[in-house]
């Protein structure tokens, strides 16, 4: 309900959604209808440094890295399926990878304007 209002308000913002909220297909639809989902893409060790996974517990004799590649092979087929770009976010540092975003979404909406 909290995504549904802020999707349909029809603010332009930025909305982080934790992995979570792609497990619901309602939610799935919400984001691919009303707005540009942006899949940020991130290796393994990357995500461990950036303590994404602190709460997370790996299954008895896994590493934290198994951990992370398992979690991330179970959301990666509501990422793909969702996202209409998918930008690496451990090649540059935070600044770069924005305008990366900005500059990538700013092209697609010239594309579809110019249809």
């Amino acid at each position: 309900k909290i995504l549904e209002r802020i999707i349909k308000r029809g603010e332009r913002v930025v909305l982080s959604c934790g992995s979570d909220t792609l497990f619901s297909s309602e939610n799935r639809e919400l984001l691919k209808r009303y707005s540009c989902p942006v899949w940020l893409v991130a290796n393994s060790e990357l995500i461990l440094k950036k303590r994404f996974f602190l709460s997370y517990k790996p299954v008895e004799g896994e590493s934290m890295i198994d951990a992370v590649n398992r979690l991330y092979e179970t959301r990666r087929i509501n990422y793909a399926g969702l996202s209409e770009l998918i930008v690496r976010s451990d090649i540059a540092d935070t600044e770069k990878t924005a305008e990366k975003i900005v500059n990538e979404l700013s092209a697609m909406t010239e594309n579809y304007s110019s249809r």
